[in-house]
């Protein structure tokens, strides 16, 4: 069960091949001094453990069809963390210095925020960005990757770098919304962030999600993070509840598609025909 349950979280989130830590081709030798649990045939279950492997084959196989439907870029504060790190802002692994502390909640709540409410997004490094990114025909193109709108969110500094293209992408008619305080430096400067296009909102999840591209799929219940992804054969949605405590069996689904519905056992490999309902373009089904 904690196998499945870390695997879930990494293969809904882009991992979609899976690396074992490990496998021993034997338990001799005194020069061992790590000993992680062996997935061959030292562990008792390691007959049945072919469950789980076809479970993640096949999961790993439906996230690595098609193009993720992801209009949001978050721009990452790592930097904003790194600017402050002195001796003793932490013990061993605990944070002590209160403003970081404030710093990495904000990052939780946010990346909560939006997982559960199935609005997909990709964090944007700043470094990367000032060498890959540009601005074509109003979309923030990364890449392989286009974005709709880009989230500023929980940052205290930022590059002169991302700022102009951010100018660059709000003046062609790209959408971005500083969430909560805006910076309040330029690398590492103090200095006054202006620019009417910008939108400026309270950090609050439903200000946040309000401002935000609404997602072509969601699901009516609590802690169920989602991620949609476009093929050549129509729309590939999973959705995964995240809580290990309490099913959701009849929780709401809707689908902004004319295609029929499908639900994937991942455990089984069946493909079940599902009765949905259709309205404005939408399916909806429970």
């Amino acid at each position: 069960a904690g196998h499945k349950a870390v695997g879930d979280w990494q293969a809904l989130l882009g991992v979609n091949l899976r690396c074992h830590h490990l496998s021993w081709d034997t338990m001799r030798g005194e020069a061992k001094r790590d000993y992680p649990a062996s997935i061959l045939h030292q562990s008792a279950w390691y007959p049945e453990y072919k469950h789980v492997e076809d479970y993640f084959a096949r999961f790993g196989l439906m996230m690595a069809q098609g193009k993720p439907v992801c209009d949001v870029l978050v721009i990452n504060p790592v930097e904003s963390l790194w600017a402050q790190v002195y001796q003793g802002w932490s013990s061993i692994l605990a944070v002590q210095d209160e403003h970081i502390q404030t710093l990495e909640e904000k990052y939780q709540q946010l990346f909560t925020w939006l997982l559960e409410n199935q609005v997909d997004f990709d964090y944007g490094d700043e470094e990367m960005l000032a060498r890959l990114a540009s601005v074509e025909h109003g979309m923030l193109k990364v890449g392989c990757a286009k974005y709709k709108c880009v989230l500023v969110s929980g940052m205290d500094t930022i590059r002169s770098s991302t700022l102009s293209l951010l100018d660059q992408f709000a003046k062609a008619g790209g959408k971005v919304v500083f969430a909560g305080d805006v910076p309040g430096y330029v690398d590492a400067e103090p200095s006054e962030i202006r620019n009417a296009k910008y939108q400026n909102i309270a950090f609050d999840k439903k200000a946040i999600l309000a401002a935000l591209p609404q997602p072509d799929a969601s699901v009516d219940a609590p802690d169920i993070f989602g991620q949609l992804r476009q093929t050549d054969g129509g729309l590939v949605f999973a959705a995964l509840n995240v809580n290990r405590e309490a099913r959701r069996d009849n929780a709401l689904v809707k689908i902004k598609t004319d295609r029929d519905i499908e639900e994937w056992n991942c455990e089984t490999g069946e493909r079940i025909p599902v009765k949905a309902e259709s309205s404005n373009g939408w399916k909806m089904f429970a």
